[in-house]
């Protein structure tokens, strides 16, 4: 379901932005989405396992973990988002040829950030077995993301598109956010 949306919404801001603005779009989205991989630190797996670990033994330990792999994927996440900001005007000129991108790769900025957040989070519910709000969580971004790239192409061509990706990374976020604290309430 979240591939057909994504599909489409890429077909509706590929006719709103045009070849050229489109092939930006999908150069400033890939470049800063592989930093987000990185972003994570691979966190997302040591979640699985420690929550899986402790989830039935010790719910101490368990809420000890959750707490410190959250707060690693914050500086990790936020590092990498802030290394991506400080070299946005070389991976501009030198990686993508195209120096005007400059304000675009900044504005993904955060896309960076959520990837990297959103990595733990998942690997949480993986570790509580909770695959339903995976999936849900995974149905909101995409949802957020056909409506702000599109909303954002139509409004401010490549830079809103990129925007509008932010804030479905931000809502999906803090939808999965939500869905932790609940799933997470009863713990010591």
């Amino acid at each position: 379901g979240s591939q057909v949306l994504g599909f489409l919404g890429g077909l509706l801001a590929a006719r709103m932005l045009g070849g050229a603005g489109f092939g930006q779009l999908a150069a400033v989205r890939g470049l800063l989405l592989a930093f987000g991989l990185f972003s994570g630190a691979g966190l997302g797996l040591a979640a699985v396992r420690y929550v899986a670990e402790y989830r039935e033994r010790d719910k101490v330990r368990l809420r000890e973990r959750v707490e410190f792999l959250q707060r690693m994927s914050r500086w990790c996440a936020g590092g990498t988002a802030l290394m991506v900001g400080c070299a946005t005007p070389f991976m501009a000129t030198g990686w993508l040829g195209q120096g005007d991108l400059k304000i675009t790769l900044w504005l993904g900025c955060p896309l960076v950030l959520f990837n990297g957040l959103s990595s733990i989070q998942n690997g949480i519910f993986g570790g509580l077995e909770k695959f339903q709000s995976i999936a849900r969580s995974i149905a909101v971004e995409a949802a957020g993301n056909i409506l702000g790239v599109v909303i954002g192409a139509k409004v401010a061509g490549v830079n809103g598109a990129v925007v509008g990706a932010c804030l479905a990374g931000a809502v999906a976020w803090f939808y999965r956010h939500t869905l932790l604290r609940q799933e997470l309430a009863g713990l010591p």
